[in-house]
């Protein structure tokens, strides 16, 4: 921060003007604390967080993944799961919602082991 009657120093500037260079990683995909549940988190614009939902063979969450909220807010069926329980951190056209969470999507499949 610069002081009244100096100028700022330039690594000053640059952090007004710029974003953080971190979090470095776009993608975190991981198990909550305490718990199985996963969740895939975007880490640059637009943030969000959403959950990991295992489905067996007939579409629906395995059980040990229940409750799952799929009523509520946006739901994004993949092949072996299903994302949901999405929380925005910041504002997304809507015409661009699905664009992110096929992102999301491909982010946890190529995460797998």
């Amino acid at each position: 921060m610069s002081q009244p009657g100096r100028p700022a120093r330039s690594h000053d500037r640059r952090a007004e003007e710029e974003a953080p260079p971190w979090p470095r990683d776009e993608w975190i995909i991981g198990d909550a604390a305490g718990s199985a549940r996963e969740y895939v988190y975007h880490a640059a614009p637009p943030r969000f967080l959403a959950r990991v939902v295992i489905c067996g063979e007939d579409g629906m969450p395995e059980p040990s993944e229940r409750p799952v909220d799929v009523l509520s807010g946006v739901a994004y069926p993949s092949e072996d799961f299903l994302l949901c329980e999405v929380v925005w951190f910041d504002d997304v056209a809507p015409g661009e919602v699905v664009k992110w969470l096929e992102a999301a999507a491909d982010a946890v499949e190529t995460s797998a082991p």
